[in-house]
């Protein structure tokens, strides 16, 4: 018996696809150490929630929230 050759579609690297697309966007653990540096000054999750709530920029993306950096420091100077 010989196998007839089937042609294989290949998809797209979800993971490589996900780091291309939000390269922008940072986790909250990230923004912490960020906040830290730029502040000099320890910030908490509850503390960026609150800001969340009060318009920082951000993007929910699976239950998760990813901050764009450059547009964050831009809220805080507005902001304070």
């Amino acid at each position: 018996m010989q196998r007839s050759k089937q042609t294989v579609e290949r998809k797209p690297n979800t993971s490589q696809g996900a780091a291309l697309l939000f390269d922008n966007l940072v986790p909250m653990k990230v923004l912490l150490t960020l906040l830290k540096e730029w502040l000099q000054k320890d910030f908490s999750r509850h503390t960026i929630y609150k800001w969340v709530r009060e318009g920082m920029p951000h993007e929910k993306i699976r239950g998760d929230l990813y901050f764009p950096p450059d547009e964050v420091a831009l809220w805080l100077k507005r902001t304070s």
